[in-house]
């Protein structure tokens, strides 16, 4: 469990990603506040933090028990009640538009003034849908690997009318949190982390498709070629260690 400032996190959405995300926090030691719309979801929502958790421990990955993890996660029965003393409202609602218009205006009436409106979207910007939005200072998004309390990489994509002490913020909120967020500097659809997956799942659907390689070698490469390498360095590190004296 992290020794850093608690903080209190309210979590809208309790699908994979929303679950994923109480795992993280939760673990941390913050108490976790999750609402869903969808009543079926809220009673499913205890049982999978639990069960992911339980794997956690299988695995050695989690250093205090399973139920002393799953306590800290409240169920709320509303978005009021969900951000009403939030440090952090994390938005992990489905990929459109106006669902997140629509959230966000609510996060921005019944929030605290100081908290920080986070989307885990994995495509749209914030200026998406916080354009117009009187709190819209405090948004951007954090998108993360999925499953985050495995991937810890989580992008902050702050707007140009974000400000700056949120984005600074945000990002020490989430090392705090135990993950490694990276600061991706413009708002583009996708941002780093699908970019650079995108590109190389077009590269190897083209290689299938043009009968070079078999999907199943394709894997083979990625599973023991470059994703073995890539687990320790990254491509730049790796061009610079593949040239007698650098890249440059």
């Amino acid at each position: 469990m992290s020794t850093a400032e608690i903080r209190r996190v309210a979590i809208v959405g309790a699908g994979s990603i929303g679950v994923a995300f109480a795992v993280v926090f939760a673990r941390a030691g913050w108490p976790v506040r999750l609402f869903d719309p969808d009543a079926s979801r809220r009673d499913a929502a205890p049982g999978e933090i639990a069960q992911r958790l339980n794997e956690l421990v299988r695995f050695g990955l989690l250093d205090e028990t399973a139920e002393a993890v799953v306590a800290r996660v409240q169920i709320a029965a509303s978005v009021e009640a969900a951000v009403a003393d939030a440090d952090l409202v994390q938005e992990c609602a489905p990929e459109r538009v106006d669902i997140k218009r629509a959230l966000f205006a609510q996060f921005d009436a019944d929030a605290p003034a100081v908290a920080i409106f986070a989307s885990a979207s994995s495509a749209l910007t914030a200026s998406s849908f916080v354009d117009d939005l009187p709190g819209r200072y405090r948004c951007l998004i954090a998108h993360p690997g999925n499953p985050p309390y495995l991937i810890p990489v989580i992008e902050i994509v702050p707007a140009l009318f974000t400000a700056p002490e949120v984005t600074e913020r945000t990002l020490q909120l989430f090392r705090d949190a135990g993950l490694q967020p990276v600061l991706v500097s413009k708002e583009i659809e996708g941002f780093v982390f699908n970019r650079l997956q995108g590109a190389v799942l077009r590269k190897a659907y083209c290689l299938v498709c043009d009968s070079v390689a078999s999907a199943e070698d394709i894997d083979t490469v990625m599973r023991d070629g470059l994703g073995p390498r890539w687990s320790v360095i990254g491509p730049f590190e790796t061009v610079d260690l593949n040239t007698r004296g650098g890249a440059a």
